[in-house]
Protein backbone atom coordinates (compact mmCIF):
# COMPACT_ATOMS: atom_id res chain seq x y z
CA UNK A 1 0.00 0.00 0.00
CA UNK A 2 2.92 2.36 0.53
CA UNK A 3 4.04 2.21 -3.11
CA UNK A 4 0.86 3.72 -4.61
CA UNK A 5 0.95 6.49 -2.00
CA UNK A 6 4.57 7.23 -2.83
CA UNK A 7 3.79 7.18 -6.55
CA UNK A 8 0.87 9.56 -5.98
CA UNK A 9 3.09 11.90 -4.03
CA UNK A 10 5.72 11.92 -6.77
CA UNK A 11 3.17 12.55 -9.51
CA UNK A 12 1.45 15.23 -7.45
CA UNK A 13 4.74 17.02 -6.92
CA UNK A 14 5.67 16.77 -10.59
CA UNK A 15 2.38 18.32 -11.60
CA UNK A 16 2.93 21.22 -9.27
CA UNK A 17 6.55 21.80 -10.29
CA UNK A 18 5.80 22.03 -14.00
CA UNK A 19 7.35 25.25 -15.31
CA UNK A 20 5.23 28.38 -15.65
CA UNK A 21 8.08 30.60 -16.75
CA UNK A 22 6.23 33.86 -17.27
CA UNK A 23 5.16 36.76 -15.15
CA UNK A 24 1.46 37.42 -15.75
CA UNK A 25 0.12 40.97 -15.90
CA UNK A 26 -2.52 42.00 -13.36
CA UNK A 27 -4.33 45.26 -14.19
CA UNK A 28 -6.21 46.76 -11.25
CA UNK A 29 -9.26 48.16 -13.01
CA UNK A 30 -11.31 47.56 -9.86
CA UNK A 31 -9.11 49.99 -7.90
CA UNK A 32 -9.91 53.40 -9.43
CA UNK A 33 -7.78 55.15 -6.81
CA UNK A 34 -4.67 53.44 -8.22
CA UNK A 35 -3.22 54.81 -11.44
CA UNK A 36 -0.10 55.76 -13.37
CA UNK A 37 0.97 59.32 -14.12
CA UNK A 38 -1.19 59.46 -17.26
CA UNK A 39 -4.28 58.18 -15.44
CA UNK A 40 -4.13 54.64 -16.86
CA UNK A 41 -4.94 51.90 -14.31
CA UNK A 42 -2.15 50.57 -12.15
CA UNK A 43 -0.80 47.13 -13.05
CA UNK A 44 1.84 44.73 -11.78
CA UNK A 45 3.27 41.32 -12.69
CA UNK A 46 2.86 38.11 -10.73
CA UNK A 47 4.55 34.72 -10.82
CA UNK A 48 3.09 31.76 -8.93
CA UNK A 49 5.42 29.34 -7.17
CA UNK A 50 5.84 26.00 -8.91
CA UNK A 51 6.01 23.95 -5.71
CA UNK A 52 3.59 23.34 -2.86
CA UNK A 53 6.34 23.81 -0.28
CA UNK A 54 6.88 27.43 -1.36
CA UNK A 55 3.33 28.50 -2.18
CA UNK A 56 3.16 30.65 0.95
CA UNK A 57 6.48 32.39 0.39
CA UNK A 58 6.63 35.73 -1.40
CA UNK A 59 9.13 38.09 -2.99
CA UNK A 60 7.67 41.57 -3.54
CA UNK A 61 9.95 43.52 -5.85
CA UNK A 62 9.79 47.26 -6.60
CA UNK A 63 10.75 48.10 -10.16
CA UNK A 64 13.34 50.87 -10.52
CA UNK A 65 13.57 53.70 -13.02
CA UNK A 66 14.75 56.96 -11.41
CA UNK A 67 12.24 59.80 -10.84
CA UNK A 68 10.76 62.75 -12.64
CA UNK A 69 11.75 66.20 -11.41
CA UNK A 70 9.54 69.08 -12.49
CA UNK A 71 6.35 69.27 -14.53
CA UNK A 72 7.99 68.87 -17.93
CA UNK A 73 10.01 65.85 -16.83
CA UNK A 74 6.91 64.17 -15.40
CA UNK A 75 4.80 64.91 -18.47
CA UNK A 76 7.45 63.31 -20.62
CA UNK A 77 7.59 60.32 -18.31
CA UNK A 78 3.80 59.88 -18.52
CA UNK A 79 4.24 59.02 -22.22
CA UNK A 80 6.48 56.05 -21.41
CA UNK A 81 6.13 52.72 -19.60
CA UNK A 82 7.47 54.49 -16.49
CA UNK A 83 4.36 56.65 -16.45
CA UNK A 84 1.69 54.61 -18.20
CA UNK A 85 0.41 51.04 -18.17
CA UNK A 86 -1.17 51.22 -21.64
CA UNK A 87 1.62 49.34 -23.39
CA UNK A 88 2.52 46.74 -20.78
CA UNK A 89 2.76 43.27 -22.36
CA UNK A 90 0.46 40.59 -20.99
CA UNK A 91 3.43 38.48 -19.89
CA UNK A 92 7.16 38.80 -19.16
CA UNK A 93 9.65 35.93 -19.31
CA UNK A 94 11.14 34.58 -16.12
CA UNK A 95 14.28 32.46 -16.41
CA UNK A 96 17.60 31.60 -14.81
CA UNK A 97 19.04 35.07 -15.34
CA UNK A 98 15.94 37.29 -15.61
CA UNK A 99 17.88 39.97 -17.42
CA UNK A 100 20.76 39.86 -14.97
CA UNK A 101 18.51 40.43 -11.94
CA UNK A 102 19.41 37.38 -9.91
CA UNK A 103 16.82 38.05 -7.22
CA UNK A 104 14.26 37.04 -9.83
CA UNK A 105 16.20 34.05 -11.11
CA UNK A 106 14.64 30.59 -11.29
CA UNK A 107 18.08 29.08 -10.69
CA UNK A 108 18.17 28.05 -7.03
CA UNK A 109 21.96 28.15 -7.03
CA UNK A 110 21.71 31.87 -7.78
CA UNK A 111 18.78 32.97 -5.66
CA UNK A 112 17.34 31.80 -2.34
CA UNK A 113 13.99 33.06 -3.65
CA UNK A 114 14.09 31.03 -6.88
CA UNK A 115 10.67 29.45 -6.38
CA UNK A 116 8.87 32.02 -4.27
CA UNK A 117 5.69 33.61 -5.48
CA UNK A 118 6.80 36.91 -6.99
CA UNK A 119 5.05 40.24 -7.45
CA UNK A 120 6.93 42.82 -9.53
CA UNK A 121 5.39 46.17 -8.65
CA UNK A 122 5.58 48.23 -11.82
CA UNK A 123 6.85 51.75 -11.30
CA UNK A 124 4.71 54.28 -13.11
CA UNK A 125 4.32 57.17 -10.66
CA UNK A 126 7.79 58.75 -10.74
CA UNK A 127 8.01 59.28 -6.97
CA UNK A 128 8.98 55.91 -5.49
CA UNK A 129 5.40 54.88 -4.63
CA UNK A 130 4.95 57.81 -2.22
CA UNK A 131 2.50 60.15 -3.95
CA UNK A 132 -1.20 60.63 -3.30
CA UNK A 133 -2.23 63.66 -5.28
CA UNK A 134 -2.81 65.30 -8.65
CA UNK A 135 -0.65 68.02 -10.16
CA UNK A 136 -1.99 69.64 -13.34
CA UNK A 137 -3.65 66.39 -14.47
CA UNK A 138 -0.59 64.29 -13.60
CA UNK A 139 -1.67 61.46 -11.31
CA UNK A 140 0.83 60.93 -8.50
CA UNK A 141 -0.84 57.87 -6.99
CA UNK A 142 2.16 55.70 -6.10
CA UNK A 143 1.20 55.13 -2.49
CA UNK A 144 -2.32 54.17 -3.56
CA UNK A 145 -0.77 51.81 -6.14
CA UNK A 146 1.22 50.03 -3.45
CA UNK A 147 -1.81 49.64 -1.18
CA UNK A 148 -4.01 48.43 -4.02
CA UNK A 149 -1.43 45.83 -5.09
CA UNK A 150 -1.18 44.46 -1.55
CA UNK A 151 -4.96 44.31 -1.23
CA UNK A 152 -5.30 42.52 -4.56
CA UNK A 153 -2.61 39.98 -3.66
CA UNK A 154 -4.36 39.22 -0.39
CA UNK A 155 -7.76 38.75 -2.02
CA UNK A 156 -6.69 36.81 -5.11
CA UNK A 157 -3.41 35.12 -4.14
CA UNK A 158 -3.60 34.55 -0.37
CA UNK A 159 -0.76 36.92 0.48
CA UNK A 160 -2.41 37.25 3.87
CA UNK A 161 -1.49 33.60 4.54
CA UNK A 162 2.22 34.08 3.76
CA UNK A 163 4.78 32.48 6.06
CA UNK A 164 7.76 34.32 4.51
CA UNK A 165 7.89 37.68 2.71
CA UNK A 166 10.91 39.43 1.20
CA UNK A 167 10.64 43.06 0.09
CA UNK A 168 13.25 44.23 -2.39
CA UNK A 169 13.95 46.45 -5.38
CA UNK A 170 16.85 47.88 -7.33
CA UNK A 171 18.07 51.50 -7.58
CA UNK A 172 14.93 53.69 -7.39
CA UNK A 173 13.16 50.44 -6.49
CA UNK A 174 15.72 49.95 -3.73
CA UNK A 175 14.86 53.40 -2.45
CA UNK A 176 11.18 52.36 -2.49
CA UNK A 177 12.11 49.39 -0.28
CA UNK A 178 13.67 51.78 2.26
CA UNK A 179 10.63 54.06 2.18
CA UNK A 180 8.02 51.32 2.54
CA UNK A 181 9.80 48.67 4.61
CA UNK A 182 7.75 49.14 7.76
CA UNK A 183 4.50 50.06 6.01
CA UNK A 184 4.42 46.80 4.05
CA UNK A 185 5.33 44.84 7.18
CA UNK A 186 2.55 46.45 9.21
CA UNK A 187 0.09 45.99 6.35
CA UNK A 188 0.85 42.27 6.22
CA UNK A 189 0.71 41.84 10.00
CA UNK A 190 -2.70 43.53 10.11
CA UNK A 191 -4.23 40.52 8.37
CA UNK A 192 -1.61 37.90 9.22
CA UNK A 193 -0.25 38.47 12.73
CA UNK A 194 1.45 35.05 12.63
CA UNK A 195 3.88 36.15 9.89
CA UNK A 196 7.31 35.43 11.39
CA UNK A 197 9.80 35.88 8.56
CA UNK A 198 9.83 39.30 6.90
CA UNK A 199 12.98 40.73 5.36
CA UNK A 200 13.85 43.89 3.44
CA UNK A 201 16.75 43.71 0.96
CA UNK A 202 17.23 46.96 -1.01
CA UNK A 203 19.70 46.58 -3.87
CA UNK A 204 21.28 50.00 -4.27
CA UNK A 205 19.08 52.95 -3.39
CA UNK A 206 20.93 54.44 -0.40
CA UNK A 207 21.23 57.82 -2.12
CA UNK A 208 22.85 60.54 -0.05
CA UNK A 209 21.42 63.99 0.58
CA UNK A 210 24.66 65.75 -0.31
CA UNK A 211 25.80 68.75 -2.30
CA UNK A 212 27.63 68.21 -5.56
CA UNK A 213 31.38 68.84 -5.82
CA UNK A 214 30.73 72.57 -6.26
CA UNK A 215 28.57 72.81 -3.13
CA UNK A 216 25.25 72.98 -4.95
CA UNK A 217 22.40 71.17 -3.20
CA UNK A 218 20.73 69.69 -6.28
CA UNK A 219 19.62 66.08 -5.78
CA UNK A 220 18.25 66.46 -2.25
CA UNK A 221 16.35 69.63 -3.15
CA UNK A 222 14.96 67.97 -6.28
CA UNK A 223 13.66 65.13 -4.09
CA UNK A 224 12.03 67.59 -1.72
CA UNK A 225 10.39 69.42 -4.62
CA UNK A 226 9.08 66.09 -5.97
CA UNK A 227 7.75 65.26 -2.49
CA UNK A 228 5.59 68.39 -2.53
CA UNK A 229 4.48 68.05 -6.17
CA UNK A 230 3.38 64.43 -5.55
CA UNK A 231 1.77 65.14 -2.15
CA UNK A 232 3.92 62.45 -0.57
CA UNK A 233 3.47 63.17 3.14
CA UNK A 234 1.43 60.04 3.82
CA UNK A 235 3.71 57.89 1.67
CA UNK A 236 6.94 58.34 3.61
CA UNK A 237 7.66 56.37 6.82
CA UNK A 238 5.58 57.48 9.80
CA UNK A 239 8.45 56.71 12.21
CA UNK A 240 10.64 59.03 10.18
CA UNK A 241 8.00 61.78 10.08
CA UNK A 242 7.92 61.68 13.87
CA UNK A 243 11.64 62.46 13.95
CA UNK A 244 11.77 65.35 11.46
CA UNK A 245 10.00 68.69 11.53
CA UNK A 246 9.96 68.72 7.73
CA UNK A 247 8.41 65.46 6.45
CA UNK A 248 10.10 65.92 3.06
CA UNK A 249 13.37 64.97 4.79
CA UNK A 250 11.95 61.44 4.93
CA UNK A 251 12.00 61.20 1.14
CA UNK A 252 15.78 60.69 1.46
CA UNK A 253 16.88 57.09 2.14
CA UNK A 254 19.51 57.99 4.72
CA UNK A 255 16.71 59.38 6.91
CA UNK A 256 14.10 56.69 6.22
CA UNK A 257 16.70 53.95 6.84
CA UNK A 258 17.36 55.31 10.33
CA UNK A 259 13.69 54.84 11.22
CA UNK A 260 13.25 51.26 9.94
CA UNK A 261 12.23 48.67 12.54
CA UNK A 262 11.89 45.70 10.17
CA UNK A 263 14.86 43.44 9.50
CA UNK A 264 16.97 44.81 6.67
CA UNK A 265 20.04 43.75 4.68
CA UNK A 266 21.53 46.59 2.63
CA UNK A 267 23.31 45.85 -0.67
CA UNK A 268 25.07 48.89 -2.06
CA UNK A 269 28.23 50.45 -3.42
CA UNK A 270 29.99 53.44 -1.92
CA UNK A 271 30.60 54.45 -5.56
CA UNK A 272 27.16 53.64 -6.95
CA UNK A 273 27.00 54.55 -10.64
CA UNK A 274 23.88 56.64 -10.13
CA UNK A 275 25.19 58.45 -7.07
CA UNK A 276 28.51 59.60 -8.53
CA UNK A 277 27.17 61.21 -11.73
CA UNK A 278 23.66 62.09 -10.54
CA UNK A 279 24.35 63.42 -7.04
CA UNK A 280 28.06 64.09 -6.62
CA UNK A 281 28.64 65.58 -10.09
CA UNK A 282 25.16 66.55 -11.27
CA UNK A 283 23.87 69.87 -12.52
CA UNK A 284 20.33 71.08 -13.10
CA UNK A 285 18.89 71.61 -16.57
CA UNK A 286 16.68 74.58 -17.49
CA UNK A 287 13.52 72.47 -17.20
CA UNK A 288 14.45 71.16 -13.75
CA UNK A 289 15.85 67.74 -14.67
CA UNK A 290 19.16 66.33 -13.48
CA UNK A 291 22.13 66.57 -15.83
CA UNK A 292 24.02 63.54 -14.53
CA UNK A 293 27.79 63.91 -14.79
CA UNK A 294 27.27 67.43 -16.06
CA UNK A 295 29.71 69.10 -13.69
CA UNK A 296 32.49 70.63 -15.75
CA UNK A 297 35.69 68.59 -15.66
CA UNK A 298 34.01 65.43 -14.31
CA UNK A 299 32.54 64.14 -17.56
CA UNK A 300 35.01 61.23 -17.93
CA UNK A 301 35.53 60.37 -14.28
CA UNK A 302 31.83 60.11 -13.45
CA UNK A 303 30.70 58.33 -16.64
CA UNK A 304 28.57 55.26 -15.96
CA UNK A 305 30.44 53.01 -18.39
CA UNK A 306 33.98 53.64 -17.15
CA UNK A 307 35.48 51.20 -14.66
CA UNK A 308 39.21 51.99 -14.73
CA UNK A 309 38.87 55.02 -12.51
CA UNK A 310 42.59 55.56 -12.09
CA UNK A 311 42.87 56.03 -15.87
CA UNK A 312 39.99 58.49 -16.19
CA UNK A 313 40.11 60.49 -12.96
CA UNK A 314 42.65 63.05 -11.82
CA UNK A 315 44.37 62.70 -8.47
CA UNK A 316 42.17 65.42 -7.01
CA UNK A 317 39.05 63.64 -8.28
CA UNK A 318 40.20 60.40 -6.66
CA UNK A 319 40.55 62.32 -3.38
CA UNK A 320 36.96 63.53 -3.82
CA UNK A 321 35.74 59.99 -4.51
CA UNK A 322 37.59 58.80 -1.39
CA UNK A 323 35.85 61.47 0.67
CA UNK A 324 32.49 60.42 -0.83
CA UNK A 325 33.14 56.82 0.21
CA UNK A 326 33.84 57.93 3.75
CA UNK A 327 30.67 60.01 3.92
CA UNK A 328 28.60 57.09 2.61
CA UNK A 329 29.95 54.83 5.34
CA UNK A 330 29.48 57.52 7.95
CA UNK A 331 25.85 58.19 6.96
CA UNK A 332 24.86 54.53 6.85
CA UNK A 333 26.73 53.37 9.96
CA UNK A 334 25.48 56.30 12.03
CA UNK A 335 21.84 56.01 10.90
CA UNK A 336 20.25 55.62 14.30
CA UNK A 337 20.47 52.03 15.55
CA UNK A 338 19.47 50.37 12.27
CA UNK A 339 22.95 49.51 11.01
CA UNK A 340 24.10 48.11 14.35
CA UNK A 341 20.86 46.39 15.34
CA UNK A 342 20.92 42.64 15.93
CA UNK A 343 19.48 40.67 13.05
CA UNK A 344 20.28 43.27 10.36
CA UNK A 345 23.12 43.23 7.85
CA UNK A 346 24.82 44.81 4.85
CA UNK A 347 27.10 44.08 1.88
CA UNK A 348 28.96 47.30 1.01
CA UNK A 349 31.56 47.38 -1.76
CA UNK A 350 33.45 50.03 -3.72
CA UNK A 351 32.55 49.23 -7.30
CA UNK A 352 31.17 51.65 -9.89
CA UNK A 353 28.00 49.73 -10.83
CA UNK A 354 24.27 50.34 -10.81
CA UNK A 355 21.92 48.04 -8.88
CA UNK A 356 24.87 45.68 -8.23
CA UNK A 357 23.59 42.63 -10.10
CA UNK A 358 26.66 42.22 -12.36
CA UNK A 359 28.58 41.63 -9.14
CA UNK A 360 26.21 39.01 -7.68
CA UNK A 361 28.80 36.22 -7.64
CA UNK A 362 31.95 38.04 -8.74
CA UNK A 363 32.64 40.35 -5.81
CA UNK A 364 33.67 39.00 -2.43
CA UNK A 365 33.97 40.81 0.88
CA UNK A 366 35.05 39.89 4.41
CA UNK A 367 32.50 39.61 7.18
CA UNK A 368 33.20 41.98 10.09
CA UNK A 369 33.13 39.00 12.44
CA UNK A 370 35.44 36.78 10.37
CA UNK A 371 37.74 39.19 8.52
CA UNK A 372 40.78 38.26 10.56
CA UNK A 373 40.78 34.73 9.14
CA UNK A 374 40.96 36.04 5.57
CA UNK A 375 37.64 34.53 4.50
CA UNK A 376 35.67 36.43 1.85
CA UNK A 377 32.04 35.93 0.80
CA UNK A 378 30.19 36.72 -2.43
CA UNK A 379 27.13 38.94 -2.50
CA UNK A 380 24.95 35.93 -3.32
CA UNK A 381 26.31 33.85 -0.45
CA UNK A 382 26.08 36.75 1.97
CA UNK A 383 22.38 37.23 1.18
CA UNK A 384 21.72 33.51 1.47
CA UNK A 385 23.56 33.22 4.79
CA UNK A 386 21.81 36.24 6.27
CA UNK A 387 18.32 35.25 5.14
CA UNK A 388 18.59 31.63 6.21
CA UNK A 389 20.29 32.24 9.55
CA UNK A 390 19.31 35.68 10.82
CA UNK A 391 15.75 36.43 9.70
CA UNK A 392 12.71 35.81 11.86
CA UNK A 393 11.15 37.24 14.99
CA UNK A 394 12.34 34.26 17.02
CA UNK A 395 16.03 34.79 16.18
CA UNK A 396 16.55 38.44 15.21
CA UNK A 397 17.37 39.71 18.68
CA UNK A 398 19.88 36.95 19.35
CA UNK A 399 22.18 37.30 16.31
CA UNK A 400 24.70 40.05 15.73
CA UNK A 401 24.41 42.18 12.59
CA UNK A 402 26.02 40.48 9.60
CA UNK A 403 28.15 43.17 7.93
CA UNK A 404 30.33 42.52 4.88
CA UNK A 405 32.64 45.38 3.86
CA UNK A 406 36.13 46.11 2.64
CA UNK A 407 38.61 48.74 3.76
CA UNK A 408 37.99 52.21 2.35
CA UNK A 409 40.50 53.75 0.00
CA UNK A 410 43.36 55.40 1.82
CA UNK A 411 43.74 59.13 2.28
CA UNK A 412 46.92 58.90 0.22
CA UNK A 413 44.71 58.82 -2.88
CA UNK A 414 45.75 55.29 -3.82
CA UNK A 415 42.73 53.17 -4.77
CA UNK A 416 42.84 49.53 -3.82
CA UNK A 417 40.74 48.21 -6.70
CA UNK A 418 41.47 50.48 -9.69
CA UNK A 419 39.56 48.31 -12.16
CA UNK A 420 36.61 48.07 -9.75
CA UNK A 421 36.64 44.29 -9.69
CA UNK A 422 37.41 41.84 -6.92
Amino acid sequence: MKFPLLLFALVFNIVHTAPHEEFALRTLTDHPEASCLDGSPYAFYKFKSRTISNNKKWLIYFEGGAWCFGENSCRGRSLTDLGSSLNYPEALPRNATSGGNYFLSTNCEMSPFCDFNVAILKYCDGASFTGDGTFKELQFKGFQNLQAALTDLKINDNLDEAVEVVLSGGSAGGMSAYLHADFVHENLLSTNPALDKYAVIPVSGFFLDRENVYKKHIFGQAMKDLFHMANSTGGVPKNCRAQFEDPSDCMLPQNSYASIESQIFVIDSTLDSFSIPCIMTTELTEDGALSCGGTKGWENCSALWLYDLDQHCTQDQIYSLTEWQGSFMRYISESGETFKRNGNGAFLHHTHVAANFPSWTGFTLPNDMTKLDGKRTSMRDAVMAWYKGNVGETVRTTVEPMIFRDALWGLDGVITNPTCTY
